[in-house]
């Protein structure tokens, strides 16, 4: 929808900040050497406009992500900082996305209210009147009072998505309660980052009805590995028994070059006694290790919100 508009509103903001930065920047250009105070101002608007041009390119970025709902917070901080006709028809084209049809209009109107030189303006006029009449369609829609029921919607997540029978009635929290005809309705609520939520409300005639839907972040399931104690200390001691092995081989054969073979074999006997505990534990902590690696611990981590 108002496609050539598109194109146009996403580059004349960007171009109108640069202008305004060289504005700032020409006395400095030209030669001229302000006074001191003056000098002072003059920079700090150049920083302002800088910050709005900031939240400008964030708010592309996200719109063109279809974030819509971030989009308008980034473009309004932008339009507060550097007032701009062309970021209010950004702000519609959000709007428009979100269905939010009568927050449209009204920035569609302010944009066109600004910018008395609109070349797109019979375009925006022609879709401010569709958006007009669907507004109107929706309110001829909804059931007279008499005989009707209320249901008033408590979302605990300011900016969920909320629908009634698979209709889109707006974004948390909503000021207002619903009027529905009596009977059974599908509520759903969604948030980008949440667990959808669905249930099923009736709707009593003449009596309001309240529903509090309670989002849950969603979670992923992570495998932690855990440390491999058992290897690590059996391998510790397999190989202090074959330094030990290795040590009291070497006094054995000490022993036999001084001709005493009663305290070599002895040394000896020790050495082969250690080494076979080295290799016991040397094979224990080779178990141990594949055994380890196979239990897994696992542990939830809420997601980020997007």
């Amino acid at each position: 929808m108002l496609d050539a508009a598109t194109r146009r509103a996403s580059l004349v903001p960007c171009l109108s900040l640069f202008c305004l930065c060289s504005v700032a920047s020409a006395q400095t250009q030209t030669g001229q050497q302000p006074a001191p105070a003056v000098a002072h101002s003059a920079a700090e608007p150049s920083s302002e406009l800088s910050e709005a041009k900031r939240h400008f390119d964030e708010g592309r970025a996200l719109f063109a992500a279809h974030d819509y709902r971030a989009a308008i917070r980034e473009f309004e901080l932008a339009v507060a900082i550097a007032p701009s006709a062309d970021l209010w028809f950004d702000i519609g084209r959000a709007h428009d996305e979100l269905m939010e049809r009568e927050a449209a209009i009204e920035a569609y109107e302010r944009y066109l209210h600004d910018r008395v030189d609109a070349r797109d303006r019979d375009e925006v006029s022609k879709r401010i009147a569709v958006l007009k009449r669907q507004v109107e369609e929706k309110r001829a829609e909804r059931p007279s009072a008499a005989g009707a029921g209320t249901l008033r919607v408590n979302v605990g997540t300011p900016g969920a998505l909320v629908m009634v029978d698979g209709h889109f009635v707006g974004h948390a929290p909503l000021t207002e309660p619903l009027v529905l005809s009596p009977g059974r309705h599908r509520l759903g609520v969604t948030e980008s980052g949440y667990v959808p939520f669905q249930a099923e409300v009736q709707v009593e005639p003449g009596t309001l009805t309240s529903a509090y839907a309670a989002l849950s972040a969603r979670s992923e399931v992570r495998a932690v590995q855990r440390a491999r104690v058992w290897t690590w200390i059996l391998a510790s001691v397999a190989g202090a028994g074959l330094v030990t092995s290795a040590g009291l081989g070497m006094a054995a054969f000490d022993r036999r070059g001084q001709n005493d073979p009663r305290l070599a074999a002895r040394f000896g006997d020790a050495s082969e006694l250690v080494l076979g505990g080295a290799a016991l534990c040397a094979l224990s902590a080779t178990i141990a290790y594949f055994l380890e690696g196979q239990s897994a611990q696992t542990e939830t981590y809420p997601l980020a919100r997007k």
